[in-house]
Order: C-alpha cells, then sequence, then structure tokens
C-alpha cells in the first residue's frame, strides 16, 4: 500500500515563541536602555540622540530576531500532522488531538507574513510567527501560505469559526479555525468503526 502524505510545507526564518516571550524580550532591552539614555545619554547626544538609539534598537531586534528564527517544516498524513523544528526530527501529532488554530485568512488576504497560532486539546500550543518585519510582499510565500491554509482545513476538517478581537487589533493572525461545533466528530466516528 503506498503511503499517503501532503506535500511539506517549509516555512523558513520564523520564531516559535509565544507573542508574550517575544514581547518580554522587547520590554527587557528596550527600558532599561531607555532608562540608561535618560539618565547619561539625553546630556551628550540631546533629542536627535533618540532617533540613533531608536536604529539601535532595530539593529539589536532584527538580528536577535534572525539568531532566534528557525525553519518549521509541516505535513499531514491520513491521520497525524507532523511538525519539524529546526534540524530536530519529525514530532507525529494526532489530527484529532488538534483543537484548532489562529491564522490569517490567506485566502481573502493576500500577505506573506506568516503567523499560525496551533493548539491542541491537551494546552499545548505551536506558535509560528515570521521573523522578518519588512513589509515586502513575496510571491511564492503567499502563494504557498494559501496552500498550507486549505491543506490544513481541508487535512483537519476544520471550517472559518470566528474572528479574535484581541488579535486582530494587535495585527497577528485573528482567523479561528476549528472543528464545526454543530457537526459530529468524524474522526471519532472512523475510530468506531475500527
Amino acid at each position: 500500500m503506498e503511503k499517503y502524505c501532503t506535500p511539506e510545507f517549509e516555512f523558513k526564518k520564523v520564531l516559535i515563541l509565544s507573542n508574550v516571550t517575544v514581547f518580554i524580550i522587547c520590554v527587557l532591552i528596550t527600558w532599561p536602555s531607555i532608562i540608561l539614555y535618560a539618565l547619561k545619554g539625553y546630556r551628550y547626544l540631546g533629542i536627535g540622540g533618540m532617533s540613533l538609539l531608536m536604529g539601535v534598537f532595530f539593529m539589536i531586534f532584527s538580528v536577535l530576531f534572525n539568531y532566534l528564527s528557525k525553519t518549521v517544516t509541516i505535513y499531514f498524513d491520513r491521520k497525524r500532522m507532523y511538525v519539524k523544528d529546526g534540524d530536530k526530527e519529525y514530532t507525529g501529532y494526532l489530527k484529532r488531538d488538534i483543537l484548532g488554530f489562529y491564522s490569517y485568512n490567506y485566502d481573502e488576504r493576500s500577505s506573506s507574513f506568516i503567523t499560525i497560532k496551533i493548539i491542541f486539546k491537551n494546552g499545548k500550543v505551536i506558535n509560528i510567527t515570521d521573523a522578518n518585519i519588512s513589509s515586502k510582499k513575496d510571491a511564492d510565500k503567499e502563494l504557498m501560505l494559501k496552500q498550507f491554509l486549505l491543506t490544513a482545513k481541508r487535512q483537519l476538517e476544520f471550517t472559518f469559526i470566528k474572528k479574535n478581537r484581541r488579535r486582530s487589533l494587535l495585527k497577528i493572525g485573528a482567523h479561528w479555525y476549528s472543528r464545526d461545533p454543530n457537526e459530529k466528530d468524524s474522526n471519532a466516528n472512523e475510530a468506531d468503526i475500527v
């Protein structure tokens, strides 16, 4: 019997840290620097030094996020979703254990910024966020994200459920995809038959 699997979706230069962790890292770098500038730097550089400080912040964050970024690969077979984090081995997750995921609606929105948050029934979370904060659009990446969204919805039997208002305000993937609560779980039915 031939093994069934979808194509591999490779997300390059992504952070797998939670948004809270990224925020804490930014605060731990930014606030001490601003306080130090207010105490010592303003005297020598004046108000013009703030633009220099902002340039230094941008450079530090770019280098740090590029250092922390990895390549994440995802593919599906009949019963599992496989995730490979960097150089590690693939980890398989049963499809029925996935509660849902947040993402941009790549079907309707043309964006090449990666932001996907996969949530499992046991509370485990996989965050995949683009480390590149550039606003340039990449047509190949955009097409791959559309294909991933279609494949993930089909393989996991998910539909669009709702838009999260808070995530929408933060400009991160706000569309929640999950199983329709009105439909019976086909994975459970399949398990009963086997």
